[in-house]
């Protein structure tokens, strides 16, 4: 958030703060608000939204956190608001290459809430966070839960890279052992690998919350179908494709400014590490396939949510198109 300006006693206009080192992609929020009253209605207006569309003019409500429930051990994001409209405004956008379309306009997202507690700090998000910390701690508790139960699940947790700011990029691998030891000895080489991705964009956290589930389910043996699933194919996830960008707040950019689904045919090594080394990783696979000792690589999953139209995207690539 760049700045909130109060209009009238109970009412702000709210200004978002474009993704670091550009001056565009406005659209997702999370921020804080303190110092309420209980029982008043609050009129918030994010006046430099950029979307033509949003998912609150279908009955989406954004998501409040409120310490004090927090406190009271009822920790939750829950869906809050009422009179939420999302228009066209006219405030005029900065020229630039892309902005001319819809006559180079910003539109406003406006909604009202009523806090249930005085004097209460609470945050509001456009979705359900999912920040880098959260992602650590639930590869912690992964792995303590592969650890602390006999199973035949093969769980590792590698490094494929750092990013600019230095954050490591987790690489995640699940299959299934011949035997509960889950040394790397007992993977059948000749399983095919399947490589998921996540995260590229910030402000699909929507998305982390779908790859959380997914390797949840992968790491249960109560379904027999996800057993077979594991004997048969070995997944290599990468959970978070862009951390800076999710550290920092962005919407849809890295530390850098750029939009790193927009540099897979010729990815830097510098500017754009976790792209280049996920391709590095594919092509060492593709390459591999070419040895009858080694797994072949068949197919890439990308997960994103696409949020105008409130789906999940799934790009599916198979090594033999």
């Amino acid at each position: 958030m760049r700045k909130a300006i109060q209009v009238r006693q109970y009412e702000y206009d709210l200004i978002l703060n474009p993704d670091i080192n550009t001056t565009t992609y406005l659209q997702w929020f999370y921020f804080r608000v303190s110092n309420m009253q209980s029982n008043i209605s609050y009129r918030f207006n994010i006046i430099n939204c950029e979307k033509v569309d949003s998912q609150f003019n279908a009955g989406m409500q954004p998501l409040l956190f409120s310490v004090h429930e927090s406190l009271q051990s009822h920790p939750c994001w829950r869906r809050v608001g009422s009179n939420i409209i999302y228009y066209r405004n006219y405030f005029t956008r900065p020229s630039t290459r892309k902005c001319n379309v819809d006559g180079g306009t910003y539109y406003t997202a406006t909604f009202t809430i009523c806090f249930p507690y005085t004097g209460d700090v609470c945050y509001l998000a456009y979705h359900y966070p999912y920040t880098y910390t959260r992602l650590l701690t639930d590869l912690n508790k992964w792995q303590n839960k592969i650890l602390n139960q006999p199973n035949n699940i093969y769980f590792r947790i590698q490094q494929l890279t750092s990013t600019i700011l230095s954050n490591p990029v987790p690489l995640i691998t699940v299959t299934q052992t011949s035997d509960s030891s889950n040394e790397s000895t007992n993977i059948n080489n000749q399983r095919s690998y399947i490589i998921l991705t996540c995260r590229v964009h910030p402000g699909e956290s929507n998305s982390s919350w779908i790859i959380k589930g997914l390797i949840e389910q992968l790491l249960s043996n109560d379904n027999m179908k996800i057993n077979e699933l594991r004997k048969m194919f070995i997944f290599k996830i990468i959970p978070m494709l862009n951390p800076d960008g999710v550290i920092v707040g962005n919407h849809r950019c890295s530390i850098s400014g750029k939009d790193l689904n927009r540099h897979w045919i010729n990815p830097s090594s510098l500017i754009h590490p976790t792209i280049y080394h996920t391709k590095m990783l594919m092509e060492l696979l593709t390459f591999c396939e070419r040895s009858p000792y080694v797994s072949r690589f068949d197919i890439y999953i990308d997960m994103g949510y696409y949020v105008i139209h409130c789906s999940v995207r799934l790009y599916i690539y198979s090594s033999d198109n």
